[in-house]
């Protein structure tokens, strides 16, 4: 039986790990895509333990959203770490794993990831792998032996992913993780009148990023903006500008829902801001992102200037200012960003993830009965 959002609990109680990680480094793009898919199974009865490496501040982001969360040292390898997780999950009923590492220890030490997988896959458990998009896709080239692949982006559906006959491929916009304050109030209203810029670069080491964006609003000298910047911020000029620093934030969507315009990297938060019809400049912060922005920017939900290592703070001005006084063209890029998800059910990814599940089980449970 499939679930849905008026039968979704399940009778009994099921516990799953989410392996992932997030640092101050290489972002937390992963570890909030972890938090928004635990939010909604646990909805469904069932109760997602974190395991992460011991990076600042990652345990506390988790355990913040009242998820269990243990670290593993991080100069601990993949096929080491194998031990510690199946250790955990043979003392307390794990029923399933769900893997959403980056790119640095799968593609960059893909040997070592599949051989890991293939391990979690030999002990009979049920596995849920979230892979990437172009260069950061794995399941492109190799075989990534899961019960379940995960790709939740714009046209995933659309790669030549190598298939495997027991694996159910979860591909395109509709299963996007939102976590729960994403629904908890309307999206964003075009306003004329004001001029408030959310800067939000993601959770990697954004400092001179920021700085540089910085530079270019205070520029700006024929209006007055109001601006939030979400991470660090180093400046001593005086801006006539109303700016404030948040370091740590806890809901992103209600920053997005004030801002008229957002200043974005790019990692996942261009799909947040369109969900919530967010006009957004994004910025590339990694090459091997562009090819996934040129496409994503073809919905007209947000523009993209361009790796911002090579932009100038005056064409970073000059494009803010041109999309802050075009009110119309803001209100078809919202218009833009919210069709994208017109089709959107956040209860899509945890049915087919647990109707899988239960399917898996029922056809383990029958073939222990013909072995018996």
């Amino acid at each position: 039986m499939t679930l849905t959002s008026k039968n979704f609990a399940l009778d009994k109680p099921l516990n799953v790990i989410y392996r992932a990680d997030g640092s101050s480094v290489f972002g937390i793009g992963h570890i909030l895509r972890g938090i928004a898919i635990a939010q909604t199974l646990r909805k469904a009865n069932v109760e997602t333990i974190f395991f992460i490496k011991n990076y600042t501040g990652i345990k506390s982001l988790i355990c913040s959203y009242k998820f269990k969360c243990f670290t593993i040292n991080s100069q601990i390898d993949l096929i080491d770490e194998t031990y510690v997780l199946i250790n955990y999950a043979e003392q307390n009923n794990i029923d399933f794993l769900i893997f959403d590492l980056n790119h640095k220890e799968t593609v960059l030490n893909k040997k070592n990831y599949l051989k890991y997988i293939d391990t979690f896959k030999c002990k009979g458990y049920f596995l849920v792998v979230i892979d990437g998009m172009n260069q950061e896709c794995l399941s492109l080239t190799d075989e990534v032996k899961c019960n379940v692949l995960l790709m939740p982006y714009l046209n995933s559906e659309r790669m030549n992913y190598i298939k495997l006959k027991r694996t159910k491929i979860l591909a395109g916009i509709n299963f996007f993780p939102f976590r729960d304050d994403f629904f908890s109030e309307p999206g964003t209203k075009i306003n004329r009148l004001t001029f408030n810029v959310l800067i939000s670069m993601g959770g990697a080491d954004v400092l001179d990023f920021n700085n540089k964006i910085y530079s270019a609003i205070n520029s700006i000298k024929d209006f007055k903006l109001n601006v939030k910047f979400l991470g660090e911020l180093s400046f001593n000029n005086f801006s006539t500008h109303n700016i404030k620093v948040i370091k740590n934030s806890q809901n992103m969507s209600r920053h997005l829902k004030w801002a008229d315009v957002a200043i974005i990297g790019s990692g996942l938060t261009r799909y947040e801001a369109s969900f919530l019809g967010v006009p957004a400049l994004i910025l590339s912060i990694n090459k091997m992102h562009e090819d996934m922005i040129l496409d994503f920017v073809k919905t007209c939900s947000s523009l993209y200037l361009g790796d911002i290592n090579s932009l100038s703070t005056n064409h970073i001005a000059k494009s803010l200012i041109r999309i802050l006084l075009n009110a119309k063209l803001r209100k078809k890029m919202s218009k833009n960003g919210k069709f994208i998800f017109n089709n959107y059910s956040r209860f899509d990814l945890p049915s087919e993830l647990l109707d899988s599940y239960k399917k898996y089980s029922s056809n383990k449970s029958h073939n222990y009965l013909i072995g018996a």
